[in-house]
């Protein structure tokens, strides 16, 4: 079983005052003997601020994954590349094409990885999965994270804003089997009928989140606000 840890989130901790919360989001996974930084928040030296107050090192990280372009995502990315030495990072197809070359000089073995298409995170394990790039309204592209889940006995997404929506990931993910969990960013989502028919059972909701009382109506999924410092097993 994985576990996963919210390492910058806009919400407080409950009972730790000494985690500082920001607007942006970041969550480190491990699973199977890999450790993967899942977006990297604005402030690298707040993120890795966090991370040493929670104990957590990112001495062995294996990867990197933006979910897109805007900065409470990446901003953190500079940071991470110089003190931890991932051996990948994965971007969405329309991120920019100058920053990239510019990460090779913090982390000159970095491998670069653009996922237009969805598929296996190539150089790491078969139960890590991307979306591929889907495109928003405001053509933001997006992809996100797919994990197999011993616990909610299917798979756990995890996503940064949701700007192609809800329905668009979960269409994209089919092939990889049924999304059971949903973590992250929902911005304006408040579809209560589709996500009663989506077949997500639990639902951990923070960022940019500003529908948490409505999506808390829906009766056939339970619901978990995150904050810095939320741990979970999956």
């Amino acid at each position: 079983m994985g576990q996963l840890t919210v390492v910058y989130e806009n919400h407080p901790h409950p009972n730790r005052v000494d985690l500082e919360p920001a607007h942006g989001f970041s969550v480190l996974i491990e699973t199977n003997g890999i450790k993967i930084l899942f977006d990297t928040g604005w402030d690298g030296d707040l993120l890795l601020q966090n991370l040493n107050k929670l104990n957590i090192s990112l001495n062995d990280l294996d990867a990197v994954f933006i979910s897109h372009r805007h900065w409470d995502h990446a901003g953190g990315i500079p940071k991470v590349l110089t003190l931890c030495h991932p051996k990948h990072i994965f971007l969405p197809s329309d991120y920019s094409l100058v920053q990239p070359k510019e990460f090779l000089r913090y982390a000159p073995s970095l491998q670069i990885h653009r996922m237009g298409e969805k598929g296996e995170l190539d150089g790491l394990n078969s139960s890590l999965f991307s979306s591929g790039t889907l495109k928003s309204d405001i053509n933001i592209g997006e992809h996100a994270l797919i994990l197999r889940s011993e616990r909610f006995g299917g798979n756990l997404l995890i996503v940064g804003c949701l700007h192609p929506g809800l329905k668009s990931f979960i269409n994209a993910t089919r092939d990889f089997g049924e999304v059971k969990a949903f973590l992250g960013g929902m911005h304006g989502f408040k579809d209560v009928k589709y996500l009663e028919k989506s077949g997500i059972s639990h639902l951990f909701a923070g960022h940019c989140t500003r529908n948490p009382d409505i999506l808390q109506t829906c009766q056939s999924v339970k619901y978990f606000p995150i904050y810095v410092g939320f741990q979970m097993k999956f």
